[in-house]
């Protein structure tokens, strides 16, 4: 199985960020996102770790 054309596997460029899907909508995706969760919940732990920062910087002046 290849990759998902829906999912850019790029760098950030038109369209959007890496990793991101292409054209999405909550209504698009809410019954394969409700179906997953679901999943999740009932069959196995989703654990994370991941850490983000957001620097914002201004010149003085």
């Amino acid at each position: 199985m290849g990759p998902d054309p829906a999912v850019r596997s790029d760098h950030d460029g038109p369209g959007g960020p890496a990793g991101s899907v292409r054209e999405f909508t909550v209504a698009r995706y809410r019954d394969p996102l409700r179906a997953l969760h679901e999943r999740i919940e009932r069959d196995w732990p989703f654990v994370a770790h991941s850490q983000r920062f957001l620097i914002e910087a201004r010149k003085p002046g």
